[in-house]
């Protein structure tokens, strides 16, 4: 199933997957969750994927970019009081509509995947054999989440690549080009379940993928810019506020460092301020000039810290 098709499903059942979650904030307001006591958005007037859903959408929008949509959102589903069997009848349910899962569970866990190009689809339980010595307040509060299957989505939302983007990541220039055991740092963590730094990742054209990782200026100089396979990234060198080099001393391993980037979120209301790795090393000093170059690249003081790495 493509991207599209899984989003016609959601547009079947009114699931507001273009809305930002500054929109859904003013519509539906912030509530606390009945289950954990966070602060959520809940999409009450969504419809259900399926009839056992025991309650409509939500998603917490703390530490995200509250002018994009959701990265995910979530519910549960019940089909009776066991674990296990919820769970496989909830994988039945859905395998009818979205065909075969993939098995992604774990030592405590049972769960399974659907992936539609960027958009995924999870279900995950977490059977009370497999969790006797799990600590869970909100368990101890509603013990009917024991048998439960939690439901996520990712509608695979990606901030559309523009003409202007596309000729900055054509043509990048290295900061220093020759420099050893350095690696940049470019993809997502986590490209489907992706939570942060997601106004700086952009989808690529075919002709624009890259077997190669790099790490750069634009041939303007007025974005730092990369490419990882099919992915690009860029950020406007005005919005660097910041460049900070960790020298991570010996402890567990043998040390390393790593160089972060501060930059001012503007896919953010209140525009704050979120930190990125942009180049790891794999000794303590080799980042140092890169580090001076980068710095100066941007009109930033570098700021050098040390901590051990326990």
């Amino acid at each position: 199933m493509t991207c599209e098709e899984f989003i016609k499903i959601l547009q079947g059942i009114s699931f507001p997957h273009q809305e930002s979650i500054f929109s859904l904030k003013n519509h539906y307001g912030i509530t606390k969750s009945f289950y954990y006591c966070w602060d959520i958005i809940e999409l009450k007037d969504s419809g259900k994927l399926l009839p056992q859903q025991v309650n409509s959408f939500w998603f917490n929008p703390d530490k995200q970019s509250d002018l994009l949509p959701p990265n995910s959102v979530s519910a549960f589903v019940s089909f009776g009081t066991d674990a296990r069997q919820n769970h496989q009848k909830t994988l039945d349910y859905l395998e009818n509509i979205f065909g075969k899962a993939k098995a992604t569970s774990a030592s405590n866990t049972l769960a399974h995947a659907w992936q539609f190009e960027t958009a995924a689809l999870e279900i995950i339980t977490w059977p009370p054999e497999l969790n006797q010595e799990l600590n869970n307040p909100s368990r101890d509060r509603h013990p009917e989440m024991k048998s439960y299957c939690q439901l996520r989505l990712s509608t695979g939302y990606w901030v559309p690549l523009n003409a202007l983007e596309k000729e900055k990541l054509k043509g990048i220039t290295p900061f220093l080009p020759d420099a050893k055991d350095i690696n940049p740092v470019i993809g997502i963590f986590d490209p489907l379940w992706r939570t942060s730094d997601r106004g700086l990742y952009r989808l690529l054209p075919t002709e624009m993928h890259s077997e190669k990782n790099i790490l750069g200026r634009s041939a303007d100089s007025t974005c730092l810019v990369g490419v990882e396979k099919d992915r690009g990234f860029i950020l406007p060198k005005k919005d660097i506020t910041g460049v900070q080099l960790d020298h991570i001393l010996p402890g567990r391993f043998r040390g390393s460092s790593d160089l972060h980037i501060k930059y001012t979120d503007l896919h953010s209301s209140d525009r704050r301020e979120l930190t990125k790795v942009i180049f790891s090393g794999a000794t303590i000093p080799c980042l140092d000039p890169l580090a001076i170059e980068v710095a100066k690249w941007a009109g930033q003081d570098l700021v050098t810290t040390e901590y051990q790495d326990y």
